[in-house]
């Protein structure tokens, strides 16, 4: 028998300046991700790789999902990527939520940076 752990836990970043609501991207990303049993934590629009750092660091989540629309967003992932080497940091969107599904007994070990 299999006991499951606790949830596997979220946080979706959107790079840039603040805007009054999470754009339409991060919001169906949230939606499918908590449908598909994670906990989603909306960590807001982060301009800057250290304010992603700090609410990873409160937060303590299994993965973060930053939304990218645009180069310097792909290029922002890529930066955080490279500060949080130990954590999963992916592209909000199908890939994401696909591999939250796919983590079914929630172990941290199936959280790979390589896509499978």
């Amino acid at each position: 028998m299999t006991v499951a752990g606790p949830p596997p836990r979220v946080v979706l970043v959107e790079p840039g300046a603040a805007a009054d609501r999470p754009g339409v991207a991060t919001v169906r990303t949230a939606r499918a991700l908590r449908d598909a049993g994670a906990e989603v934590v909306y960590g807001g629009w982060l301009s800057t790789v250290d304010a992603v750092l700090r609410t990873v660091e409160q937060e303590d989540p299994d993965v973060v999902g930053i939304t990218v629309a645009t180069e310097p967003d792909r290029e922002f992932l890529a930066r955080v990527r490279t500060a949080l080497p130990g954590l999963p940091v992916l592209e909000t969107g199908p890939e994401l939520t696909d591999r939250v599904a796919r983590v079914a007994g929630h172990s941290p070990s199936r959280w790979s940076n390589d896509p499978q």
